[in-house]
């Protein structure tokens, strides 16, 4: 339960540095929207860090399903990216 209030208070901390520099517009070098955006996705990838490293109590399973995910991202990803040049090249 101590890293729900470690996120809690990252998000109250962020959310105040917002409201303390709304004349500003500029939190830490970065555009209001672009510091809530980092913070907003920091604190998602963190719940899904934690939700991943949670589940498995065996590093070697867990970096070889990473690894497996992150493939398969990948393969989606550049098909996504060349899907124009495979259609053309299968004829569709």
């Amino acid at each position: 339960m101590p890293v729900f209030w470690i996120a809690m208070a990252i998000l109250g901390v962020g959310l105040a540095l917002l409201i303390a520099n709304h004349e500003n517009g500029r939190v830490f070098g970065l555009e209001n929207s672009a510091f809530a955006a980092t913070l907003y996705l920091g604190l998602w990838g963190a719940v899904l860090i934690l939700g991943i490293a949670g589940r498995y109590h065996r590093r070697g399973t867990m970096l070889r399903d990473l690894a497996f995910w992150a493939l398969l991202i990948l393969v989606l990803s550049v098909a996504y990216a060349y899907r124009l040049d495979l259609a053309a090249f299968f004829g569709l």
